[in-house]
Formats: C-alpha cells, sequence, structure tokens
C-alpha cells in the first residue's frame, strides 16, 4: 500500500508541469490537500481504554499530530458542446484513511454533460449527497458536526446488558446504536461512495433535481469488490436497488442568497442472520428537507431527517421504541480571509441491528427508550495565504443508550492548517 502511494506521488510530479495545459482538447488538473492536526479528546474514563473499561486492553492516546493528506487528478474534455471528463480523488498517507478505510482512492466518477443535463457515474456520493442543504453547508474548520472528532472518540458504545461470553465482551460500534451523522441513512462517509450513475437536470430559474441509482451500498470499485457483496449480510447492515432523489431551489436577490433542498431515499434492505436465524429489515425511505439563508457576511442553515423505521429488524416487540430522526442548525461569519461557525445537532434512534466487534456477529438491539447523540461545535479559520489554512475547533459530544449506565461524553480539541494546491 505505502508502496503504491509513493510510486503513484513520484510519477505524478512530472504532470505538475503540465497540469491545466490542453492535450488535444482535453484539460488536465492535478490538485490535492496536505492537513496536519493536532489534537486532544477528553472522554470517559470507561473509554479511554482500546477494550472499554478493561485497563489490561491498553491506553488509547488522547492527544497526537496526525495527517489527512488527498491528491486529486481531473481530466475535462469538449467535443462540439459535449462536455466530458472525470475525477479520481487518491488518499495519500502513511496509513488507513482517517476513517479506516483501506481503499486506495476515495472517490472515482466520470461524466457527460450537455445542455441537457449531467450523467456521473462511478464510486462517488450521489444526488442526496450533492444537493443536500444542512448546518453542514456553513461549518468551518474541519466541518463542525461532520467534522474530524468523531475520528478521535472511542468507535464503540457501551458494553451488552446481557452478555453470555464475560471472557469475550461484545460491544456495538456507536454508529450502529446511534445516528451518529448529520446524514441520511446512505449518506455516511463510507456507503454514500457505492458504485452509482447519477443524472442531474440544468438549472430552471433556480430549480435543479438529481437522481441516482446504486445496485449494492456495500459495491464499490471494481468486480473483484462488487460480486463478493450477497443479498444477504455477511458484514455491515446494507441495501440493494437504492434510489436518490433531489430537488434543490437557489435564489438570489441583490446580497440575500436562499437556497433550500429536498432529498429522498428508497432500496431494499438486506437480510441479517443471528445465531443461525435469517432475519428481515425494514426498507430504506428516508426524506430530509434544509434551507439556508446568506446575508452579506452571516449565514444561517439547518435541516431535518426522518428515518423512519429504515433499518430496523421486522420482528418488532411491544414495548420497544422503533425509528430514527435527527435535526441540525449552523451559523456562520465569514470575510475574504476569516471565517467562523457554530453547529448543532442532536438525533435519536430506537431499537437496532448491530455488528459486534467482539462476538464477530450480529445482534438485536432493544430500545425501551430512544437512543439520542447530541453534538455541538465551534470552528474558526484564517485564509493566511493562496491555499494556507490555520483553522482550530473545539466540539462537545454526548451519547445517551437507553438502558445503559456507561454512556460516553465529552470534548475534542483540534489545532491544525491546511495547504490546497
Amino acid at each position: 500500500m505505502n508502496k503504491f502511494i509513493t510510486a503513484t506521488i513520484l510519477g505524478l510530479f512530472p504532470l505538475t508541469a503540465l497540469a491545466g495545459d490542453d492535450f488535444g482538447g482535453l484539460k488536465l488538473k492535478l490538485s490535492g490537500s496536505l492537513n496536519t492536526q493536532a489534537g486532544h479528546v477528553q472522554q470517559k474514563k470507561y473509554f479511554r481504554y482500546k477494550t472499554p473499561g478493561k485497563a489490561d486492553s491498553g491506553k488509547l492516546n488522547s492527544s497526537s499530530i496526525v495527517n489527512d493528506t488527498k491528491i486529486k487528478i481531473e481530466v475535462d474534455g469538449d467535443y462540439n458542446g459535449l462536455k466530458y471528463g472525470g475525477a479520481i480523488k487518491l488518499y495519500a498517507d502513511t496509513s488507513k484513511a482517517k476513517n479506516g478505510s483501506k481503499d486506495i482512492a476515495d472517490n472515482v466518477m466520470t461524466y457527460v454533460e450537455s445542455g441537457f443535463g449531467r450523467i456521473e457515474a462511478g464510486s462517488h456520493g450521489g444526488a442526496t449527497d450533492k444537493m443536500k442543504v444542512s448546518a453542514v453547508s456553513v461549518a468551518k474548520a474541519t466541518g463542525g458536526i461532520d467534522g474530524d472528532y468523531k475520528f478521535w472518540i472511542h468507535g464503540n458504545t457501551s458494553q451488552l446488558e446481557a452478555n453470555p461470553d464475560p471472557v469475550k465482551p461484545e460491544y456495538e460500534s456507536y454508529e450502529d446504536i446511534f445516528v451518529s451523522d448529520p446524514y441520511l441513512a446512505v449518506g455516511t462517509e463510507i456507503t454514500s461512495k457505492a458504485n452509482k450513475i447519477s443524472y442531474y437536470t440544468p438549472s430552471f430559474n433556480g430549480f435543479k433535481a438529481g437522481v441516482s441509482y446504486a445496485p449494492d451500498s456495500e459495491a464499490k470499485g471494481t468486480i473483484e469488490n462488487a460480486k463478493k457483496h450477497t443479498r444477504k449480510n455477511d458484514r455491515g447492515l446494507g441495501y440493494t436497488n437504492i434510489v436518490e432523489l433531489a430537488l434543490q431551489y437557489e435564489q438570489t436577490f441583490d446580497d440575500l442568497e436562499f437556497n433550500t433542498s429536498f432529498l429522498y431515499q428508497h432500496g431494499k434492505a438486506k437480510k441479517y442472520i443471528v445465531n443461525g436465524v435469517e432475519k428481515g429489515r425494514k426498507k430504506l425511505n428516508a426524506w430530509e428537507v434544509g434551507a439556508l439563508i446568506r446575508y452579506q457576511n452571516f449565514a444561517v442553515a439547518g435541516s431535518y431527517i426522518d428515518w423512519g423505521k429504515t433499518g430496523a429488524t421486522t420482528a418488532k416487540l411491544a414495548g420497544q421504541k422503533y425509528g430514527a430522526s435527527l435535526w441540525n442548525v449552523g451559523a456562520a461569519y465569514e470575510t475574504d480571509k476569516f471565517g467562523a461557525s457554530v453547529t448543532y445537532y442532536e438525533s435519536k434512534r430506537g431499537a437496532t441491528v448491530s455488528w459486534n466487534s467482539g462476538s464477530g456477529k450480529f445482534s438485536d438491539n432493544l430500545a425501551s427508550e430512544y437512543n439520542k447523540l447530541k453534538v455541538l461545535s465551534l470552528g474558526v479559520e484564517y485564509k493566511l495565504a493562496q491555499g494556507l489554512m490555520p483553522y482550530a475547533e473545539a466540539t462537545h459530544f454526548k451519547h445517551d443508550r437507553a438502558g445503559t449506565v456507561k454512556d460516553n461524553k465529552g470534548q475534542v480539541y483540534l489545532a491544525g492548517v491546511k495547504v490546497s494546491f
């Protein structure tokens, strides 16, 4: 992996002199970013260890200096008014990506565009990702409620109350228990990059629409990856035959900018197996409505997201909560060089199906009350020079899982310098 990245970077150096040049109608562009970040996380003592609550498993680093580096290659052509091209965004660090991905590329996309609209295909974000309007739209620094804080906190939530094997404790990813990101069900950093095809209409009087189709939320990249995913889950909690619909309206009146969007996702949920028994999950049916108002240097934005009962087990039990929803809001101030934002989101989620990292199996997680997550983030940034941006960010988070006493909460403090080229 590291040898491949090194060879790729060295191979790209000769292209830097040609970036932006015209090759018989094709234009090549090389860009990227280098983000060096210092951070510190304060979280509950129980979650300061590799295995929560077990001091002999090893204490996790609470402070560190880290990197996040990406290289982007774009090619664009124009043939008698028909635009075409593509983009490749590569991970370029000396370890796994910050989201844990072992993939070489972050996303890969080809496109064709004319007066009738634009078609995109590849491993990339779809219509509900690209046309989304929410508090994330105004967040500064690393992204506020959708920023880097989540990579610093412990990835697991509280231990199961009923644990049949005390020697091998069972834990769930907090992403399976809570709505951990301010997005629709198929919209997290990894699942939104599934192989898909998208179509976007031209803009008509401020209105624009988009539609995407993905055969499998877990299938991305080459046939080697796509062919091994089945209609049943061997790992992960995916969906098939996913359709994304998006409608956006944007208008500017003098110094006032207004932007709103409506998003919808539909798909079939994969089945899962618990103790040899195959079980069903509720279909993907989720929607989001968001708006942004910008006046001179100030902006406010927010959205409401309803997952419905997406992904929940079809074997419902009396007295349990089902379904998930969240809302978010943010405000920002921005000049040519300085930017500051405050963003907040709150989510709730009922009974879920999760993957237990300790036992290596799926589990039904009951919830007589909703599992709640709250995140508040403040970020500032300053464009010191072209392509050079120092930033700082402070984020508070609180997990409240129904029926447990060992919930995590705390703060993440980040400061860094991002170089973009």
